[in-house]
């Protein structure tokens, strides 16, 4: 079983607002630079690796969510929007974000 260690000091709304803006923006703006600026080929044939990993993520949070997993507040879900309690708006962002991280990955 994986555990995480806990934070060093009180953790607070705040806190994790600006730990989510530096762990998932700035690496995101940081691999979109990285994809932009690198001479490496993308070829049409490599379209199944962020789709195996988006869908591999999926189950992973819908097999949480069955499982009976929650968040730091106690919630039934990793993040908000991936609520599996109200399955067709998160099957929407599901689609939409591994229709997303294709196109920027593949193009």
């Amino acid at each position: 079983m994986l555990r995480f260690p806990p934070p060093l000091g009180k953790c607070n709304d705040l806190t994790l607002r600006y730990s989510g803006i530096f762990v998932h923006g700035l690496n995101c703006v940081v691999v979109l630079a990285d994809l932009f600026v690198s001479a490496k080929p993308w070829r049409w044939q490599h379209l199944y690796i962020p789709l195996l990993m988006g869908v591999w993520y999926t189950a992973f949070s819908v097999v949480y969510f069955a499982a009976g997993g929650t968040n730091h507040k106690k919630k039934p879900y990793i993040y908000r929007k991936l609520d599996w309690s109200t399955p067709g708006p998160t099957m929407g962002l599901v689609f939409a974000a591994l229709a997303v991280s294709t196109t920027c990955g593949c193009c």
